[in-house]
């Protein structure tokens, strides 16, 4: 890889041809062999019947009203715990202290653990781990292009990639090791029990891993490493990292807007103000910027962008959720009064469109937009109160510089000391 250079991606910017490219049936989902450890066999990087099959087991967690119960059995509860310990820890001022950043990733750790069907309260310092090594992996520039070969890295770019790497290896072995084998060997031993007669089906999980242990899906059996390295373990990122960002940079986008529409304010605990605000949010702060495509044959998108058969575009979807013909003059700035493109989510393509959308966005965003993850967050906390610490800055993770694509590491906040 070293000072070779892979032919020039294909800039995509335009918000309709974006969208357009996102739903192409010529335009697949590609994988550098060195990317394989950080998203290898995850349902978002396979293409064909392999997908289709995956996208619907997944489906099966989330639809029908599964992520509504999640919500109900899980994630409110361990909401108005976290709030009410934080409560406890109250001040002589009288208001809890707590960092949204944090709260979100405990809270919604737990949620996609009961997804997945892993001990939510024991493994949470290992999972921690993972975030972290994920996001100094994560923190190197133009990762994406790099392992694509678009953008060479000089010796010491390539050793640090490979170090980092090798530490993201070891902790998801670590991680399969004491948690995901063990879980999926009590699943089949439940299936087997099942199959048995000996319980019945209201004693039956629904998680991912006793589908794995019901052979949903014989990619899996295949494969045994598939659900342990790679399924699982994204699904611990992906159900958390989206929503932790989009809490939080909503509600600093929220401090803004206040600032100069005061009035709104008032508006903090409507769910359909959050829920416009939260997608102004994620078309603002996308958690990916641009998605990768490469062309299995001659692709020419409806404005003329052309796409040789074997290239690779970049479908850069921060810069078409700024494109002003789609989005109006004031495309870059944040409005939760936003009217949207005819036949856009207000949300724009956050989660991508076509086959490989987000399998989460039912949890994310809910049925109507209004009863997703990231709107009863942000309510909880507004209901309890929530304001900026103003003796504790928000502080953003190190590693990028530009602001729309910065995390924060640390969000601060005040909420009541009373319920």
């Amino acid at each position: 890889m070293i000072g070779t250079a892979a032919p020039e991606l294909i800039e995509v910017t335009r918000f309709a041809e974006v969208a357009e490219a996102l739903r192409h049936p010529k335009l697949a989902v590609t994988l550098d062999e060195r990317s394989v450890p950080v998203r290898g066999g995850t349902v978002l990087r396979i293409d064909g019947e392999a997908h289709t099959k995956r996208r619907r087991l997944f489906n099966r967690l989330v639809f029908r009203g599964g992520h509504q119960r999640l919500r109900a059995d899980v994630l409110r509860p361990a909401i108005d715990r976290e709030l009410a310990a934080a409560r406890a820890r109250a001040s002589a001022d009288g208001r809890g202290r707590l960092d949204v950043v944090a709260f979100c990733y405990r809270v919604l750790t737990e949620l996609v653990a009961t997804m997945i069907g892993l001990d939510r309260a024991q493994m949470r310092t290992d999972i921690e781990e993972l975030f972290r090594l994920q996001a100094e992996l994560d923190a190197f520039p133009r990762f994406k292009t790099q392992l694509l070969g678009a953008a060479p890295l000089d010796t010491d770019g390539e050793a640090r990639v490979e170090e980092a790497l090798a530490r993201l290896r070891v902790a998801k072995d670590a991680f399969s090791d004491r948690w995901v084998r063990p879980a999926l060997a009590a699943r089949r031993e439940l299936m087997r029990r099942h199959q048995a007669g000996e319980i019945g089906d209201d004693e039956m999980p629904s998680d991912l891993l006793t589908m794995v242990a019901a052979h949903a899906d014989p990619a899996f059996e295949a494969d045994p490493d598939l659900p342990v390295r790679h399924a699982v373990i994204d699904f611990l990122h992906a159900g958390t990292g989206t929503s932790v960002g989009a809490v939080a940079h909503t509600a600093n986008e929220l401090e803004r807007w206040w600032r100069d529409h005061p009035v709104d304010r008032e508006r903090r605990t409507d769910a359909a103000f959050l829920s416009a605000a939260v997608y102004e949010t994620l078309r603002l702060h996308a958690a990916n910027p641009a998605e990768i495509r490469r062309a299995t044959e001659d692709v020419t998108l409806s404005a003329g962008t052309r796409i040789p058969a074997g290239r690779f575009a970049a479908l850069r979807t921060g810069m078409a959720h700024r494109d002003r013909d789609a989005w109006g003059p004031n495309a870059e700035a944040f409005d939760p009064r936003r009217v949207p493109p005819p036949g856009a989510a207000g949300y724009g393509l956050a989660f991508g469109a076509g086959a490989h959308m987000c399998y989460g966005l039912p949890l994310a965003v809910g049925d109507d937009g209004v009863d997703g993850n990231i709107v009863l967050l942000l309510r909880s906390l507004y209901e309890a109160g929530m304001e900026r610490d103003p003796d504790d800055a928000p502080v953003y993770r190190p590693g990028v510089a530009h602001a729309d694509l910065r995390n924060f590491e640390r969000y601060p906040v005040l909420i009541r000391a009373t319920a």
